[in-house]
């Protein structure tokens, strides 16, 4: 069966950035942002683009990954000091400056995970469907291994 892992990591993309946001508010041009200042309406402190509160420590790794590198604040171009992003408010666009108008900030977290060679390499070999993207037979894979460990 030599080859499956070979495939299955030729198919993986190298490196998977997971991204999250840190997001606070502050109530008046005069005070601090803060994250115990959002409101019920606004997103989570930490999170993805949308959807429920997701922190850095709640990010877990896939099968047959492993981190490729710790989390760091995105300080790309379009960000400010300290990778912050100011606006009125969460759906307004964004500026690397903080205005007397801007009421809100947010963030980007960057990690990166990379397919685990010497992972894939130690799991037996499972006959799986050609046509299985890397993600399908990752599951594949750990769920028979899962099965040897009982």
């Amino acid at each position: 069966m030599v080859g499956d892992f070979e495939r299955a990591a030729e198919q993986a993309p190298p490196k998977v950035e997971e991204v999250l946001f840190e997001r606070e508010r502050r109530r008046t041009p005069f005070t601090s942002f803060l994250a115990e200042n959002l409101l019920e309406s606004d997103p989570p402190n930490w999170g993805r683009v949308s959807g429920p509160l997701v922190r850095k420590e709640d990010v877990l790794l896939p099968p047959n990954y492993r981190w490729a590198s710790a989390w760091c604040v995105d300080n790309g171009p379009d960000s400010g000091v300290d990778g912050w992003c100011h606006a009125s408010n969460f759906s307004k666009s964004w500026s690397p400056s903080a205005s007397m108008g801007a009421f809100v900030r947010q963030r980007r977290w960057i990690r990166k995970r990379e397919l685990d060679g010497d992972a894939l390499r130690q799991q037996r070999p499972v006959a799986v469907a050609p046509e299985m993207d890397i993600s399908e037979r990752a599951e594949v894979l750990s769920r028979r291994e899962s099965k040897f460990r009982k």
